[in-house]
């Protein structure tokens, strides 16, 4: 079934929501920010670090820890309904605010925190001190890039050594979609899986990585075309 809305689609709440995996976690906090601003204001963060977005307003937070943020950031979502708030890193990254992060959603109705790392990889396991999700997430969502389907597992995963302990594989073993599906459901890390990049693989494919997801709540689409998000109504 098709969604107008990806906010929508995501059952997206008012306050904290956090983003997750691999595969297009920026190109999700941007789209979500975009379809948010037309209901209400939205500050983006990250737990993390992350590239900032050039055509964003950013709100620093590194130059003056002792600052008015609460002033700041209000005239600002004022003139902007979205608004990146983060600290600012000589290497033009982007890391975790001064402000604690719960405290944002003071002054904005939806804050969706990027809340992981992947290197640009498609895939990822994680360690075991991530994700960096912040106290009062109301919803995590776990991001999978399925461009990474049918490649080599060292190859297309970032911590494949701990892919690799959750699924009984090889490093050199291709990532199959029932494989993907798996170390996500070993994982157990979120509310909900968006298998993005659908336009990659085959509609065989979103199906047998449903239906290994057993049960898990998921969507399917790719963010950077105009293919609409499908909700799975599939049963394992």
């Amino acid at each position: 079934m098709a969604h107008a809305s990806l906010a929508d689609a995501l059952s997206i709440p008012v306050g904290l929501t956090a983003v997750i995996g691999s595969g297009g976690k920026t190109s999700m906090l941007y789209a979500l920010a975009q379809d948010l601003s037309k209901r209400g204001t939205v500050i983006l963060t990250t737990s993390t670090h992350m590239h900032p977005y050039e055509d964003l307003p950013f709100l620093d937070t590194s130059p003056d820890p002792s600052a008015q943020f609460s002033e700041l950031i209000t005239k600002q979502l004022q003139k902007h309904p979205v608004l990146l708030v983060a600290h600012g890193l000589p290497s033009g990254k982007i890391t975790c605010p001064e402000i604690p992060i719960p405290m944002l959603s003071e002054w904005a109705d939806y804050v969706i925190v990027e809340a992981d790392g992947a290197r640009c990889l498609p895939l990822k396991a994680h360690a075991n001190y991530e994700p960096v999700i912040p106290r009062g997430t109301h919803r995590t969502i776990c991001m999978v890039g399925a461009s990474g389907f049918h490649h080599p597992i060292e190859t297309v995963v970032h911590r494949p050594e701990i892919f690799c302990g959750l699924t009984d594989a090889m490093p050199t073993d291709e990532v199959t979609p029932a494989l993907a599906a798996e170390a996500i459901r070993a994982e157990h890390l979120a509310d909900l899986v968006f298998l993005n990049q659908v336009d990659t693989i085959s509609w065989s494919d979103v199906l047998e990585f449903g239906r290994a997801l057993q049960g898990m709540p998921f969507l399917a689409g790719a963010l950077k075309s105009s293919i609409p998000i499908w909700e799975s109504d599939l049963q394992p």
